[in-house]
């Protein structure tokens, strides 16, 4: 080859590509770049998968007013379910015919108007088929790969099929030439694992169903900040070696009444031991969905993990209201919950915990809802220093709190009780300064105490109605 023709072949690959005057590919809503992608637990069917067979019209061409065309899958992999013109651009034709081209596929073909009075306008993409598969999902951890192809020479009773495209010039009809694009199918299986437990709470909330509610008022022209802990509990052998290693959260929001401020691992246990791993958390608000997601590696070169039983902090974030709230009676709704495939800069993240290198998806998942109203929350009365309610200050009392906080015991329902010492917390802190005041001279409990009372800036939300035996 000349210098001259080498030079003219770099010349022409370096232009950028014409688009396609007309294409017929096979696509799904939830693809993306040729691959459509879904996961399932491993051995169970995926139900219904609808595919559809589109044809994309350049702006400067001529309208279609029908085609020919058949569609091949893997019968090994796939079952066609049947296919169907409602819903598509020939519905209501002047003919359609579709046909299972012997189990390996199926053809079809339509005329839209045989006079050209009814077209598939240029600069749009219509949707000329709708196909219906079922397949299973595989394995755990496995991933098949399988196609949906345009393909020639399918079989219906006329004899075999070729894709071909009718257009309209206005005066008669033409067949204009088209690309094709086929589409990647991806299936992958997973199982729940029972050995780790995710959930969400914030102070105040109470379990509801299978999640946490926080039923509490916002003062009007108020825009409070809830404190959001996420939680792991492990339930591995008391043998086992090590614990949860890493995790990923993907936590979807349905709505952005709430704004969610930078998650961060400090004051939790995955914090403490983090060393010489991986941390990355990013807010979510694009197509596929609102929330946050956030992975951790807690070492790359040590055995470092999480306790192989009990509770463990992986997460903080705040949750700020947002909007109007200046209308007395009005509601902030919203609910958080372990929802996996939000995506951020890199792929769909799902709820995952790590154990010995394999990926665990928590069956249980505690999501938190949040239910709040616009005005000023009735206030219980409460007794400073009796967290279990029994209406009198004593060693009871540490001993409650000490089983609350290190034993999972039963919890304190008005949390100002069980801060005993007033500083805002209730902790070991509270545990120490009841024995100090009951058995060496310590001192009393601040207000209310020893008569039940309430505080000016209480919260109905840590402290709710009804939870505790003093009257007003």
């Amino acid at each position: 080859m000349s210098r001259i023709a080498i030079l003219l072949c770099l010349l022409l690959g370096s232009l950028p590509r014409v688009a396609a005057a007309y294409t017929l590919r096979v696509n799904h809503a939830e693809a993306s770049g040729g691959i459509f992608e879904r996961e399932g637990v491993a051995g169970s069917p995926t139900g219904v998968l609808t595919f559809a067979v589109e044809l994309v019209v350049g702006e400067s061409e001529l309208g279609v007013l029908g085609w020919e065309l058949g569609v091949a899958h893997d019968p090994s992999l796939l079952t066609f379910d049947g296919a169907t013109f409602t819903g598509t651009a020939a519905e209501g034709a002047a003919f359609t015919s579709i046909e299972n081209a012997g189990g390996g596929g199926v053809v079809c073909s339509a005329v839209l108007a045989e006079d050209g009075s009814r077209l598939i306008p240029p600069g749009t993409t219509g949707v000329l088929l709708l196909a219906n598969y079922q397949s299973a999902y595989p394995a755990k951890d496995t991933t098949v790969q399988t196609r949906l192809r345009l393909v020639d020479g399918l079989f219906g009773q006329a004899g075999p099929v070729n894709a071909r495209l009718r257009a309209w010039d206005g005066a008669g009809e033409v067949n204009p030439s088209f690309d094709r694009s086929n589409l990647i199918i991806l299936l992958s299986g997973f199982e729940y694992s029972r050995a780790f437990d995710l959930a969400m709470e914030t102070i105040g909330a109470t379990p509801d169903g299978p999640d946490r509610v926080l039923r509490s008022f916002i003062r009007p022209d108020t825009h409070p900040e809830y404190l959001v802990r996420v939680f792991l509990d492990s339930h591995l052998p008391v043998s086992a070696a090590n614990g949860a290693q890493g995790w990923s959260l993907s936590i979807a929001q349905d709505e952005m009444a709430l704004q969610v401020g930078a998650p961060t691992l400090q004051g939790t246990d995955a914090g403490r031991l983090i060393q010489g791993g991986f941390e990355r958390h990013e807010v979510i608000d694009n197509t596929s969905g609102k929330g946050l997601v956030s992975a951790i590696v807690l070492s790359f070169s040590q055995p470092i993990s999480l306790p192989v039983q009990g509770r463990s902090e992986l997460l903080r974030m705040s949750y700020r209201v947002m909007g109007d709230t200046s209308v007395i009676g009005q509601r902030v709704s919203q609910s958080l919950c372990f929802c996996d495939k939000l995506r951020g800069q890199g792929q769909p993240v799902n709820n995952v915990v790590t154990y010995l290198g394999e990926s665990n998806r928590p069956l249980l998942r505690k999501g938190l809802r949040f239910d709040l109203e616009v005005g000023i929350a009735p206030q219980q009365p409460f007794r400073r220093a009796d967290p279990n309610n029994d209406g009198r200050v004593n060693i009871a009392d540490a001993v409650w709190l000490a089983s609350e906080l290190f034993h999972q015991g039963p919890p304190t329902s008005c949390f100002y009780a069980g801060d005993a010492n007033g500083d805002g917390a209730k902790d070991i802190s509270d545990v120490a300064f009841v024995i100090l005041y009951q058995f060496l001279g310590g001192q009393a409990p601040p207000a209310p105490f020893p008569a039940c009372g309430v505080l000016e800036t209480q919260d109905v939300g840590l402290c709710p109605l009804g939870t505790t035996s003093c009257s007003d």
